[in-house]
Formats: structure tokens, sequence, C-alpha cells
């Protein structure tokens, strides 16, 4: 007998608002005038969610993925994120290139990916710690505080137009019919977004844990 490999979906979602999308493949469906004996035969599934803000257990991580979590977690919290980076500096001194640009990306902070060829390491990691004391200094010698500096931190999203990406992203995939359904329908435009998002963060998929989810 021959048997299958497990095999699973996640989707890993890193915006700031809980999630309020579907949660079951039915409910992603439009099932509008189906008759209720054939809407009980299409199967259904769960969506296994991984909402990163929301995420309590950080410990269970091995990779620098406790790091990316974290990080994102404690955006809304000036202090939290303080002595989180401290608690673990020797990380965040030296972080993989994926792990920097995606909460660059994640956080759409900017001055992480201009000031990114300037806290490169000598073992080839990136210094988020030398990003961040950076991105202070730069604030205060253009006349801004540190308060407003770290609201950059915290992923204030001045001069990104996610939807513009949005669609440079749907141009190159030849989406073009899914842009124009995505100007009147905002529920279809969230969907794309949350796609897309998954799409870039594949890889924070291959992370160690040290209990079953």
């Amino acid at each position: 007998m021959h048997f299958l490999d497990p095999d699973f979906t996640m989707v890993v979602y890193t915006g700031r608002e809980a999630w309020d999308g579907a949660r079951t493949l039915k409910e992603m469906l439009n099932l509008t005038g189906l008759d209720r004996m054939i809407q009980k035969m299409i199967a259904d599934y769960p969506i296994n969610l991984l909402e990163v803000r929301a995420w309590e257990n950080l410990e269970w991580f091995r990779s620098d993925i406790k790091e990316v979590f974290g990080f994102l977690k404690y955006t809304q919290d000036k202090e939290q994120l303080r002595n989180f980076i401290e608690e673990n500096q020797k990380a965040f001194s030296d972080m993989e290139e994926e792990a920097y640009d995606f909460i660059a990306s994640a956080s759409h902070t900017k001055e992480m990916k201009e000031i990114k060829p300037n806290i490169k390491t000598g073992g080839g990691g990136y210094d988020m710690c030398k990003a961040i004391a950076d991105m202070i200094q730069d604030g205060r010698s253009e006349g801004w505080s540190e308060g407003q500096i770290e609201g950059q931190i915290k992923g204030k999203r001045e001069g990104i137009n996610i939807i513009n990406l949005l669609n440079q992203k749907l141009l190159q995939d030849n989406r073009q019919e899914d842009i124009l359904r995505s100007v009147t329908d905002p529920e279809f435009q969230k969907k794309l977004l949350a796609e897309y998002a998954f799409r870039s963060i594949g890889w924070v998929l291959r992370f160690s844990i040290v209990k079953s989810l």
C-alpha cells in the first residue's frame, strides 16, 4: 500500500488589525442559490492561520523567526520593542538577509532598505541594532524627534502606496482583469493583498518549534 506524504497550507498574516477574513474554505465560496443538499456535499476545510502580531509563544522558535515575529508583535509598544531587542541583541546584531528584508517590508520601514548596504556585518548578516541607531541619528540631524523616528520603525506607511505595489505585481503576472475587479470590490482586493503577502513570505514556514501547533 502506498501512502501520501502529509502536507498542509498555512496563511501567515502580518497585518496590524485582527484577521477578519475567511477561516474556512466554504466561507470563501459563493454558495448563493445553491441547494442545501449540494452545499453539504462540498467538502470544507479550515484555514490554518498564523497571526504574526498576535503570536504569544515566541520561545517556541529556534531560528530568526523569533526575532522577526517579536519585532512585528511589539511595533505598537515602544518600550516592549526596546526591551525585546535588548534581550535578543546578539541575534539582532547579525540577522540573515531574508529576516532583515522581511521586517523592513512587513513594517513598511523604507529607511531600513535605504541604509541596508551600510549595516552589513563581517559574517554576511545585517546589524538591526545599528540600523535603528542610524535611523534615529539621521532623524535627529534633520530635526526629527526620537519619538517620530520610532514611529517610523513602528511601521507607518508614509510614502508607501500598497495598492500601487499590488497592481504592479498583478501586471507582472498578467492579471489585468483582477486589477479592474479589485477597484470596485474591496473584499476581493483584501484577498489579493493577502495572496501576494503570503507569496512573499513563504520562507517564513521554514522554522523549528519545540511544540506541536
